[in-house]
């Protein structure tokens, strides 16, 4: 599995950053509004940006299928898409 390694050299040191991000949608409007704060805890180098993404869960749709595994069904319906990327609300790269 790619990544696993390099997941596992990390996840047991210490946050250089603390970050907490506080989201409030309004549904009649669809008005997302979200505040970060944000505190480097240790001192770094370099240029740092952060980027906030929706990320939607639980879609249910038609899915392609073209894995034998899977089955001989050319289309599954009904399918869970799970943690779908919908946008970036700050751009691409995030901001300073």
């Amino acid at each position: 599995m790619p990544g696993v390694s390099s997941v596992s050299q990390v996840i047991g040191l210490s946050p250089d950053a603390f970050i907490v991000i506080i989201n409030n949608f309004t549904p009649g409007s669809g008005l997302l509004k979200s505040s970060v704060y944000t505190k480097f805890i240790n001192p770094l180098t370099g240029t740092y940006r952060l980027t906030l993404c929706i990320v939607e869960d639980s879609l249910h749709s038609a899915q392609k299928n073209n894995n034998p595994a899977v089955g001989t069904t050319p289309t599954i319906y009904n399918y869970n898409f799970m943690g779908v990327l919908r946008g970036a609300i700050n751009g691409t790269w995030g901001k300073f």
